[in-house]
């Protein structure tokens, strides 16, 4: 996973400088250099997760048909690169210190030079012979660098950033795929047509929701090709606590608490709500979640809501 991808940046740097016959590239720390000798330490660090909420992500390998695919569950993360450069003089003759100065900054020029390649800005570079390595490398780009000033300790140092993203796994950890029986797409329009009878709706009493678009039938039995006609699973969302809240007093009830099952109709399915009977604190509205149902009784894709304002009696 990401000591992997450390290694292979290593392997990468180390081939691109191999003329450099005072380098030596390592995974970070590495040893302090001796006299006339550098070092180029990788490592991977500062990691984060994406900038955008993901829900959790799957990579599938096929293989013949008559194979399962390969299944596994990966984790997409942004990280750091870090590549620290030091030199030693030869010794402490000003002209040892020069030379030393230029070659530190030829080797971090040499190496910003080399990883802007484009096999390795956008990961292909970092492939390995194993082919289950535990990451997928997805872009790596300099993000700064800075450059030898003073002797510090008898060396120069300097260093590169680079930003990278990568897909990660544990190697050899897969799950089975089941073959998809079969596709049947639902047609509807969206944002969806749902509104409320009233505009607000006191504690106690209710009111309905009328949504439009959704109707017809979806596949039940892939086997048989058996259809059924178009279910919603809906439920009130709500600061409020279960028991509290509102309710949706029409349809049957579903495999997952507080949630309704109904039939969609043509022209229009209507849901009853009926609104909370206490008090309210501070909640001042609800929301009717509208959910496709799926044939066992869960729900499924979320379709849209409707927000049902609320006043204390």
């Amino acid at each position: 996973m990401l000591g992997e991808i450390e290694r292979k940046l290593t392997a990468i740097v180390g081939d691109a400088l191999a003329s450099r016959t005072h380098l030596k590239a390592a995974e970070s720390p590495g040893a302090a250099p001796d006299p006339g000798k550098g070092l180029v330490a990788v490592s991977v660090n500062a990691l984060t997760g994406p900038a955008v909420f993901e829900r959790e992500q799957s990579a599938i390998a096929m293989g013949a048909p008559a194979v399962s695919a390969t299944l596994r569950r990966i984790l997409r993360v942004q990280f750091t690169a870090r590549l620290a450069f030091s030199m030693r003089p030869r010794d402490d003759t000003p002209s040892s210190v020069t030379a030393a100065r230029g070659l530190i900054l030829d080797d971090i020029s040499l190496s910003a030079h080399a990883l802007g390649a484009g096999g390795v800005r956008d990961g292909s570079a970092f492939q390995t012979a194993n082919p289950d390595p535990g990451f997928e490398l997805l872009d790596f780009a300099l993000q700064k660098g800075t450059m030898p000033g003073e002797l510090t300790g008898g060396l120069f140092t300097g260093e590169l950033l680079y930003d990278s993203a990568a897909n990660i796994w544990p190697p050899s950890v897969t799950e089975s795929g089941g073959k998809i029986a079969a596709v049947d797409p639902i047609i509807a329009v969206l944002p969806l047509d749902a509104r409320t009878d009233i505009p607000a709706v006191r504690t106690g009493s209710g009111t309905r929701v009328r949504v439009r678009s959704l109707s017809g039938k979806r596949l039940v039995d892939a086997n048989t090709g058996a259809r059924a006609p178009l279910r919603l699973a809906v439920t009130v969302v709500s600061d409020l606590p279960f028991g509290q809240r509102g309710v949706i007093a029409s349809g049957n009830p579903g495999v997952e608490t507080g949630f309704k099952i109904i039939p969609a109709a043509d022209p229009e399915t209507v849901i009853d709500y009926t609104a909370p009977t206490g008090s309210l604190g501070a909640t001042r509205v609800e929301f009717v979640a509208i959910h496709m149902a799926m044939p066992d009784g869960h729900s499924g894709a979320f379709l849209g809501s409707v927000a049902v304002p609320l006043v204390q009696a």
